[in-house]
């Protein structure tokens, strides 16, 4: 699965015009940072290489990029706080996680909830309980 790959870049998806598949794809191993009102650049993130989504802002990402981020083995975390806030906590996270040699993508996504002290949904592998 996904969950042994370490997580190298962040993509936000807040400026994306037209497709943001093509956008998307122009990073690999990344965690994407996507308002949840925004569930089409959700779902073009889910379509192309990425590790962790993160939901920002106050609405909660749809059933529908659930359902295909749970077809794609991405863990899911829900953030609160805003983009900013939640790129420095996996910034500070996927710095930890460089510095303490080739850690698996649990470890980060959960560095990242502890930064964030965020409640996530267990969705990916090695996620749930």
């Amino acid at each position: 699965g996904n969950t042994a790959e370490l997580v190298e870049n962040i993509m936000l998806g807040a400026m994306v015009v037209g497709s943001g598949v093509d956008y998307f794809e122009r990073k690999t191993n990344k965690a994407a940072v996507i308002r949840g009102e925004r569930p089409d650049m959700q779902l073009a993130a889910l379509e192309t290489s990425t590790r962790c989504l993160v939901s920002t802002g106050a609405a909660d990402p749809s059933e529908v990029v659930m359902h295909r981020a749970e077809e794609k083995e991405v863990p899911v975390i829900i953030a609160r706080e805003s983009t900013g806030a939640v790129v420095e906590a996996i910034e500070a996270a996927m710095s930890q996680a460089r510095f303490r040699q080739k850690k698996k993508l649990p470890i980060i996504t959960g560095m990242i909830k502890e930064a964030l002290d965020v409640k996530a949904l267990s969705q990916g592998l090695g996620l749930a309980g």
